[in-house]
Order: C-alpha cells, then sequence, then structure tokens
C-alpha cells in the first residue's frame, strides 16, 4: 500500500507541474491505493474489460455499459500510478537480479554518462601523473548508427 501511496503522490504532483485545474481524482482521501485497487488495474489492462466485473448473486459478467461512467481525468492519474508501481516493481527486479551492472552508466538512477566521462577522465589524468604511458582512442558511432538501416541492425542482434 505505500507503493500506492508513493504513486498517487507522484500522479499528484504530475497534476501540479502539469498545471491542470481538475482534481485527479474525484474522491478527497486519494493518497492510499489499495491491493485491491491495484489488481483491479492489473486485470483490467491484461484482460478483456468486458468481462472484468461480476455479478455477486448471478455470478455472470456485467458489462462496463451497465455502470456510470467515470471521469476521464481519474483513469488518466490511474494509469499513471499503475505505471510507477510497474516501474517501481522493474527497477527493484533489476537491482535484484542485477541485470545492470554498476558499471553502466546512462541508463540508471544517479549513474549518467557525464559521470562516467568523469571517472574515465580522473583514471587517465593518475595514469599521466605517475608517467604510464596513456593511450585515448575517441570513436564517434552516431554517425554509423544513422546511416545503417535499422532492419540490418535489428537482423544482426537477431542472429547473435
Amino acid at each position: 500500500m505505500a507503493r500506492g501511496r508513493e504513486a498517487a503522490a507522484q500522479a499528484e504532483t504530475w497534476e501540479h507541474q502539469a498545471g491542470d485545474k481538475e482534481k485527479p481524482f474525484p474522491y478527497e482521501d486519494h493518497q492510499e491505493v489499495n491491493s485491491p485497487t491495484r489488481e483491479l488495474l492489473l486485470h483490467l489492462l491484461l484482460t478483456n474489460m468486458d468481462e472484468v466485473i461480476k455479478d455477486a448473486k448471478t455470478g455472470d459478467s456485467v458489462g462496463f455499459s451497465d455502470h456510470a461512467l467515470v471521469d476521464f481525468t481519474t483513469l488518466r492519474y490511474m494509469g499513471q500510478i499503475v505505471e510507477g508501481i510497474l516501474l517501481e516493481d522493474m527497477s527493484m527486479h533489476m537491482e535484484d537480479w542485477e541485470v545492470i551492472r554498476d558499471s553502466q552508466h546512462g541508463f540508471s538512477k544517479g549513474k549518467a554518462c557525464l559521470n562516467k566521462l568523469i571517472v574515465f577522465y580522473n583514471g587517465v589524468t593518475a595514469s599521466v601523473e605517475k608517467g604510464r604511458a596513456t593511450d585515448v582512442i575517441y570513436l564517434d558511432f552516431y554517425k554509423a548508427f544513422d546511416t545503417v538501416s535499422h532492419n540490418i541492425l535489428a537482423a544482426n542482434v537477431e542472429r547473435s
């Protein structure tokens, strides 16, 4: 539930940054998105939406046409909440299973490409100060990836 609260707070931050005058939810207390709500939202994303809600008495599926409409603003922020929860889960999974190495920069929080360049520069400077022979080779792959067809690159990746 704490993750739901954090995601709801993040959605509220996005609302204020966007300058919307609307409330993200029609309810006063929207800070807690409990587990059943989260599971329903995930179920909505992964299944046929018309068969999500079951009638408690008959057990039959009830279509959404039988219910009142939901404010689109609410749906927009609920999507952001689900996105935040999924992002957090995926990030924790990648950290737990060490999918991204510590040496990887540019895609990790707090590890920008600039940080990697500073680490590299400090290493080269230390080598030069100690009198070691130091060679640096700069490669610019930017143009290479712009001129090669993405289909060719994808085919090479699939083969390897």
